[in-house]
């Protein structure tokens, strides 16, 4: 009874194949979707780090394109242009220069506004639509590639010039 004892406590030490092999794919399944997870953090903090940049040139390109109009509304002569600081002023670089900077491309279109007898604002082809020389719509369009896909953020705003005397 003795020896019966003994072999029982020998067939027992230790973990047979099938527990290994079970507790190695249950950690395999763990380790593999805390990877997924990590992986798509990591792609999230990517990804809000490009949109931080395309903000960061919209809002300098609104913030250049006011103080181009403060200055001289008449300069807003293009169709499309790009901004730059010169000698400490914000100015338009010319007809169809865009902005390139770390993979992200900014370009400034200009359109004119058009108003119907009421003021208020209408397409242009709009019966009664006519030109209002005082007001500009800017659309900024930034686009970049992001992985394997390409992608853009365009943002509208209306500017007038309320300098001129009725």
């Amino acid at each position: 009874m003795i020896n019966c004892m003994f072999e029982k406590k020998i067939k027992n030490k230790g973990a047979s194949i099938i527990e290994i092999v079970i507790v190695l794919g249950i950690f395999a399944i763990m380790a593999s979707s805390f990877a997924v997870v990590l992986l798509g953090s990591f792609a999230g903090m990517l990804r809000g780090g490009e949109f931080l940049q395309v903000e960061n040139l919209i809002q300098e390109a609104e913030e250049a394109i006011i103080s181009i109009k403060k200055r001289d509304f008449n300069e807003l002569i293009y169709n499309e242009s790009s901004v730059v600081n010169s000698n400490g002023y914000w100015e338009l670089s010319g007809e169809g220069d865009n902005y390139e900077e770390d993979g992200f491309l900014r370009q400034i279109y200009f359109y004119d506004v058009f108003r119907d007898a009421n003021g208020a604002y209408v397409e242009e082809g709009d019966a009664g639509a006519s030109n209002d020389s005082l007001s500009k719509k800017i659309l900024i369009k930034i686009s970049w590639q992001s992985g394997n896909k390409n992608l853009s953020i365009e943002r509208e705003i209306l500017i007038s010039s309320w300098e001129y005397v009725w």
